[in-house]
């Protein structure tokens, strides 16, 4: 079955864009593909109405607005581990929330919870240890989540400061492997939660790699051409190794983009109120998502 698992990460990883992903995905590939390492990971951790923390909401400057990469793939994530006996539990700040609570709706996840994280420092540390504290979680997961970079300060992938946009998430992280909680982190540009396992490799290779490298470091890192294909992966594997279809159809994320742009969010590349992500239209991942809903059809049917 490995080849199968390979193939997944290759799908996520097609860099259309010329983002130099693959260089990052090398940096911290090692033996094993990565959407199966963070599929193992989840499988193993949840726990039967034990809770899962997902968090995503990436802001695009100067719009002001969410971008459409990251919500759909958190929402995914949050649908599989329910399916599985866990509870998930979405975090994001505000600029994000209408995107989350209407994505949420979207795919079935009928009274999820979503809490907010502030953008004050100290009132966000706070919050994050509170949320820790009361759901005391098995398992937490980023997805497209900016990371701070060794200054402290968040960057997009131009270099530029979007700090006082964003809820700081990256306390909850740091605190969760102090206290050996298991931790994922999915990104495509070094900035990401997550990227500080391949600190060195961002600013080596990508573009304003030296301010933009985030220093959050997670259990697992996912690596991908699109923060959401990385979390549609991370669900393909995770559907082969629990022998049940997980994965969404085309026609759900098509929706899925739909609704993101209704709710106010912009594709992160053009920064335009269209029906698509990363500059790719929204075409182009249904098609990513057939392919891995069909790698996994395979798999479950041949065993």
């Amino acid at each position: 079955m490995e080849p199968v698992f390979t193939e997944i990460d290759r799908i996520t990883n097609l860099d259309v864009m010329g983002r130099r992903n693959r260089l990052l995905y090398w940096a911290t590939r090692g033996a094993t593909p990565l959407c199966l390492r963070a599929a193992k990971l989840i499988k193993d951790s949840i726990q039967k109405h034990g809770t899962v923390i997902l968090t995503s909401g990436f802001p695009v400057i100067p719009n002001r607005r969410p971008e459409t990469d990251g919500p759909p793939g958190a929402v995914v994530l949050a649908r599989a581990v329910k399916t599985l006996g866990a509870t998930p539990l979405l975090v994001t700040d505000e600029l994000n929330l209408n995107v989350h609570a209407a994505l949420a709706k979207a795919v079935g996840l009928k009274g999820v919870e979503i809490k907010t994280v502030p953008v004050d420092f100290v009132k966000a540390r706070e919050t994050c240890r509170s949320i820790l504290r009361e759901h005391d979680p098995s398992l937490l997961i980023a997805v497209e989540r900016p990371g701070a970079n060794k200054a402290g300060i968040y960057r997009n992938m131009r270099g530029e400061d979007i700090s006082s946009l964003v809820g700081k998430v990256d306390p909850m992280f740091v605190d969760a492997a102090r206290r050996h909680i298991p931790t994922i982190g999915i990104g495509d540009g070094g900035n990401e939660i997550g990227m500080g396992n391949v600190f060195r490799a961002v600013e080596r290779y990508i573009p304003h790699g030296r301010s933009i490298a985030s220093r959050t470091r997670v259990r697992s890192l996912v690596v991908s051409a699109v923060s959401n294909w990385g979390a549609y992966g991370i669900v393909a594997a995770l559907s082969i190794i629990a022998g049940r279809q997980l994965t969404h159809d085309a026609g759900l994320e098509r929706r899925m983009i739909e609704t993101c742009v209704k709710s106010g969010a912009v594709d992160g590349v053009t920064k335009r109120a269209e029906y698509g992500v990363d500059g790719l239209p929204s075409g182009f991942h249904e098609r990513v998502v057939w392919m891995l809903r069909f790698m996994v059809d395979r798999a479950l049917e041949t065993g």
